[in-house]
């Protein structure tokens, strides 16, 4: 007698699922944000619209839109859709940050020291409100005001560069000079390819007249971000000048204004 062997194709029958890709919906959250993150604007504002189109009251949709309008530096609009989110939720305390800057963008420091300060009352931790408040207080002259809220912020944060740059300009303006130093130095530890803490620095050597250093602080911070403002440049030439190293300061301006006479050969008196 032959025994039956089955037929593995029979024994095993593989169940097959097809796969559908999930279609396309309209004013997708995920796909906005990703299109933020890139820096495709335009792109992410489109689908964050068509969801609010969708579900006007939703909290992470207008709190997107809100930070790109923020972003594009239109803080008008930033303000709509951002006191929204705030509306449709009052605990989240870091939408009041980004309201506050938007109103001090628009220079409505009232409602910005309002927002901060509903910002603390909802989380005392808040690092940057306080930095908020110091950047009000200096604007109304209280600096000292102002110091004390910089240190809280960095008291919770020490490596919080924001508050330690405002804090030597405060020092600087009232001729803590070693203060001032010291904070810069603590920035560059922290963050030691901070362009724009070497303009500072730049600044706070020539304002010492020690010229030497200054310049060598003004090249490091070109090398750094060879992009910056022509006004970086100019202050680098002013230190090469009061070196009398007239040459230097010559290429440097003539680079920035190409029409501008040679002034390498001119005598000084």
């Amino acid at each position: 007698m032959t025994n039956f062997v089955p037929n593995i194709k029979q024994v095993f029958k593989p169940q097959i699922k097809s796969v559908i890709s999930e279609p396309f919906v309209e004013g997708n959250i995920k796909r906005g944000k990703s299109l933020a993150l890139k820096g495709k604007f335009e792109a992410a504002l489109a689908e964050f619209n068509a969801f609010l189109n969708i579900e006007p009251s939703s909290y992470t949709a207008n709190l997107s839109v809100g930070n790109i309008k923020y972003k594009q530096k239109k803080y008008d609009e930033a303000i709509v859709y951002l006191e929204k989110a705030i509306q449709i939720d009052p605990l989240a305390a870091k939408t009041y940050l980004r309201a506050a800057r938007a109103y001090m963008s628009l220079n409505n420091r009232n409602k910005a020291l309002e927002l901060f300060q509903d910002a603390l009352k909802l989380d005392a931790n808040l690092e940057m409100a306080y930095v908020g408040i110091s950047q009000i207080l200096m604007q109304h002259g209280k600096a000292n005001d102002a110091v004390k809220y910089l240190e809280r912020a960095i008291r919770l944060n020490p490596k919080l560069l924001a508050a330690r740059k405002q804090l030597s300009q405060i020092y600087s303006q009232q001729s803590q000079h070693t203060k001032a130093l010291s904070e810069l130095r603590t920035i560059l530890r922290i963050s030691p390819y901070n362009a724009s803490a070497y303009i500072s620095l730049g600044r706070w050597y020539w304002l010492q007249k020690n010229y030497s250093a200054a310049q060598i602080a003004y090249r490091k911070a070109l090398s750094l971000d060879p992009e910056l403002e022509c006004n970086v440049q100019l202050e680098l030439a002013a230190t090469l000048i009061d070196q009398n190293r007239i040459e230097e300061a010559s290429k440097i301006l003539t680079e920035i204004f190409p029409n501008l006479p040679d002034i390498s050969n001119v005598e000084q008196y």
